[in-house]
């Protein structure tokens, strides 16, 4: 056995080799080896004494932008919003009547598919009873302060949010080819198809429980989709839409399955 070439290294090494690592061989080669007598300034202090004299300044404040951070417009984020609120254009609502308001909102809901007289008939919140907004037409609470205080725990969520529904009725929104190759998923216990498809909730129960959403907008069909059970273990709690994805599914799903 003999020793690495490295003077500062004390290992030994097979003697078909020279360094023990590749840093000990750089370490030697730059250190002891290499000439850097004739090297001209290297590029960074170059490129660092180029941007002093000529450096960048903030766009919005005028102020010197460090070199570290040449690359940006700003000198920070404060800097780079104010500049943009200051150039975007508002819409001063004070120079709408109340009723001309109302009527662009009642006109928003009606291009959405929403209910323009939520008002006269609002949702209530399961615990307090107090009227929900429209936004939260949806959910079951007003707030998360009743979710807590309500008795129901997420386990017997669950159980409300299962999808109810037969595949069959509905032949054209579900891939059953994935059901031919793959079968059903089952436990060990059962029929061991640890690799099968489950149906999966694309906004998932957990955040309807979170959000106090109504059991029925979860467990919707349009919140339905095939997949192998092992893609839905990894996704876990997580939702593959938001909300308002799922409220536009579910329009579009109940216009064109109406009376059926």
């Amino acid at each position: 056995m003999k020793k690495c070439k490295n003077i500062e290294c004390n290992k030994e090494i097979k003697s078909n080799r020279i360094y023990c690592s590749f840093s000990c061989r750089n370490i030697y080669v730059n250190k002891y080896l290499r000439d850097y007598s004739n090297y001209e300034r290297s590029k960074i202090d170059k490129i660092r004494k180029d941007y002093k004299d000529n450096p960048k300044y903030c766009f919005s404040c005028n102020s010197k932008i460090p070199y570290y951070k040449r690359k940006n417009t700003f000198c920070n984020h404060s800097c780079k919003a104010k500049y943009i609120n200051t150039t975007r254009k508002l819409v001063n609502r004070k120079a709408y009547s109340e009723q001309a308001i109302k009527n662009l909102r009642e006109a928003n809901r009606k291009s959405k598919g929403g209910d323009i007289n939520y008002e006269q008939n609002p949702s209530k919140c399961s615990r307090c009873n107090k009227d929900l907004v429209y936004q939260k037409r949806n959910y079951k609470y007003c707030s998360r302060e009743c979710i807590r205080e309500n008795p129901k725990d997420l386990k017997n969520y669950r159980v409300s949010c299962r999808f109810k529904f037969s595949l069959n009725d509905y032949p054209e929104e579900f891939d059953f080819n994935l059901i031919k190759e793959n079968g059903w998923y089952s436990p060990t216990n059962k029929n061991n198809n640890l690799t099968g498809v489950s149906r999966d909730h694309m906004f998932s129960v957990r955040n309807g429980f979170e959000l106090a959403i109504d059991p029925n907008i979860i467990g919707h069909p349009a919140n339905c989709r095939l997949m192998l059970h092992t893609d839905n273990f990894k996704k876990k709690d997580k939702s593959s839409i938001f909300i308002s994805e799922l409220i536009r599914r579910i329009n579009k799903w109940d216009i064109k399955y109406k009376g059926d």
